[in-house]
């Protein structure tokens, strides 16, 4: 997986890793995997030029698009397509494509990542994401309620619904509580931990890893030590960076780990490291 560039890394990541949520049947997902040898990696290098995206999502959704009309062969019916009634828009259908059989699919699409917050006075835990705007219950609401309904309302022929949401629960690195998860959350999704700000100190002390801060967007796939130069911290450096961070900026940050700064290195583990006052009062 080392040698592979990024942009079929993370295009295998964004086929082949489990599902988030399980919302719908999945029955017009393709089920068989994809692999390495099925991508032209120029050719896919070139397709996302043509775009530069920066959002995690947005992203995402370009692979997926990729993949759907690239490799699989399905024709495009619309993507990121604005619906309007009468004088108002009242939303976005990310995906329609036609398949081998003439089938119409629509697709709506998601990466996503939540903080699992255990809250002390409850037995049930929040979902959260580092915007603290954003969480599991209402993007899944959403989607059910409102996303989805769009392709059927305001499309004919739609012949089946699919959503495609990937992603990664992050757990708080030191206690998490025993509770039930959601019935939507698929029991195989990925895992990461997450931190206060306060506890970098305690963290990195117990630590002997090599740090990376990751960037948007590209938060899918696992990272490699040597895939973007010499940004591979020791324990110390990756404390002061990160504590100079917080003083100045309250954005989470995410956080890869590996075992050493090799270029055979790959990544172990990630975390989210958010600011002490989150989560905010509007979760």
């Amino acid at each position: 997986m080392q040698s592979l560039a990024r942009p079929v890394r993370d295009l295998l990541w964004a086929v082949n890793s489990p599902l988030l949520i399980r919302l719908t049947s999945q029955a017009s997902v393709p089920s068989c995997r994809l692999t390495p040898s099925d991508i032209d990696s120029d050719h896919l290098r070139g397709y996302l030029s043509s775009y530069d995206e920066r959002r995690v999502g947005r992203y995402f959704e370009r692979l997926i698009v990729y993949w759907i009309q690239y490799i699989c062969g399905y024709e495009i019916v619309a993507h990121s397509r604005q619906v309007i009634d009468g004088n108002r828009t009242v939303g976005e259908v990310d995906l329609l494509f036609r398949d081998s059989f003439g089938h119409v699919n629509h697709w709506e699409m998601a990466c996503k990542f939540y903080l699992r917050f255990d809250s002390k006075d409850t037995r049930t835990a929040k979902y959260i994401g580092p915007d603290s705007r954003d969480t599991l219950d209402r993007k899944t609401r959403r989607i059910l309620e409102h996303q989805l309904p769009l392709g059927t309302r305001y499309f004919s022929g739609v012949d089946a619904q699919d959503a495609v949401v990937k992603g990664r629960i992050f757990y708080h690195w030191r206690n998490s509580a025993r509770v039930s998860a959601p019935v939507e959350l698929a029991p195989d999704h990925l895992r990461g931990k997450w931190l206060w700000a306060r506890e970098l100190p305690e963290w990195l002390g117990s630590s002997r890893l090599w740090y990376r801060v990751m960037r948007k967007p590209y938060w899918l796939s696992d990272e490699v030590a040597n895939s973007s130069g010499d940004d591979i911290l020791p324990v110390e450096e990756a404390l002061e960076l990160l504590s100079n961070h917080f003083r100045n900026d309250g954005r989470p940050t995410l956080v890869c780990g590996f075992r050493d700064d090799s270029a055979r290195a790959v990544e172990l583990d990630r975390w989210f490291i958010v600011p002490d006052g989150w989560p905010n009062e509007t979760t």
